[in-house]
């Protein structure tokens, strides 16, 4: 208990962070005329999910909830919270990530970031550098579709699919 208030606290504070530092940098741009190219953008991701973890029988259905602040062209943060389903195990994940628009309205991206996990009922219990793959689709009205997998470092892997929704569109300025 102690642990999932820890969690949430620390997401509830980096959520904060997020939404001011890309409010005031949105603001910051609008004022001085907008010479800057692009524009932050936060999305909220819902990701279900199945997971497969060497050495535990864990083969589950999953859910993540992401915010993701994509702060440059090239690069993003985000924050997730991982419910790892049937395993009995849930945690977070923080990652750098590395994007690349393939088109208009499609990105490609390389997730490279640090998973804790808190055990309550077996399986899984520590904490993991991991990486991963993933694409995502913009649909009108600021949602998105969002594939992805990720690797547990010496753990196993996770493939998910998922929703998003963008507060603010990251697109070029005048």
């Amino acid at each position: 208990m102690k642990n999932e208030k820890l969690a949430a606290g620390l997401a509830a504070a980096c959520v904060t962070v997020l939404l001011s530092v890309t409010a005031a940098a949105a603001a910051k741009a609008e004022e001085a005329g907008s010479h800057s190219e692009l524009v932050p953008a936060i999305s909220f991701v819902w990701m279900a999910g199945y997971t497969d973890f060497d050495g535990h029988d864990s083969e589950a259905d999953a859910n993540r909830y992401t915010v993701n602040a994509r702060l440059h062209r090239y690069a993003s943060i985000e924050l997730s919270y991982l419910d790892l389903g049937e395993v009995g195990n849930d945690g977070i994940h923080l990652a750098v990530v590395p994007t690349y628009n393939l088109k208009e309205g499609l990105t490609l991206f390389a997730p490279l970031g640090w998973a804790a996990v808190d055990q309550r009922t077996g399986g899984l219990d520590g904490d993991w550098f991991t990486y991963g793959l993933g694409l995502s689709y913009d649909l009108p009205y600021h949602f998105g579709l969002r594939a992805q997998w990720d690797h547990f470092d010496g753990q196993g892997d996770t493939a998910w699919l998922g929703l998003s929704f963008n507060l603010r569109s990251y697109q070029k300025t005048q």
